[in-house]
């Protein structure tokens, strides 16, 4: 994984250090004498542990809303934090990475720009992460190109 600096808009920043100086993170160092921002009671949390963690939180259940594939939370498989990815409505991180580089895409931020924030090249990002319809590319061109010519 690649590591950057990034800036934060000041409401994203002051949950940030919200969470640093809140209960649930852990003070730990890593193997490199780093101390990362998401931790776990025993350091850097794996790519697994990341994965289980945004499959659980993309449940319509996890959110407090109803299921809508008519399963019972209280007896439903994918409820538990164990059967989180058999949820048909949970999400890997890689669709919310894809989101995100999509929104930035479609809010005028230019390809260079995302592709350096997302640490991925704008060949790959247009190819595989960029998922705007041919429609949203054409009004994202259009906002670049004069009128007359």
């Amino acid at each position: 994984m690649g590591e950057r600096d990034v800036s934060l808009e000041p409401h994203v920043a002051n949950v940030v250090e919200d969470y640093i100086r809140g209960p649930n993170r852990h003070d730990v160092t890593d193997e490199y004498g780093r101390k990362p921002l998401i931790t776990t009671q025993y350091g850097r949390p794996s790519l697994t542990t990341i994965q289980n963690w945004i499959y659980r939180i993309t449940r319509p259940c996890e959110m407090g809303e109803a299921c809508p594939h008519d399963e019972d939370p209280t007896t439903c498989e994918a409820a538990g934090n164990d059967g989180a990815s058999k949820c048909p409505s949970s999400l890997s991180p890689h669709p919310v990475r894809t989101g995100s580089i999509t929104a930035l895409r479609d809010a005028g931020t230019p390809r260079q720009v995302v592709s350096d924030r997302g640490d991925v090249s704008e060949k790959i990002l247009e190819k595989h992460y960029d998922k705007a319809s041919k429609r949203q590319r054409m009004r994202r061109r259009r906002d670049h190109i004069p009128e007359e010519l």
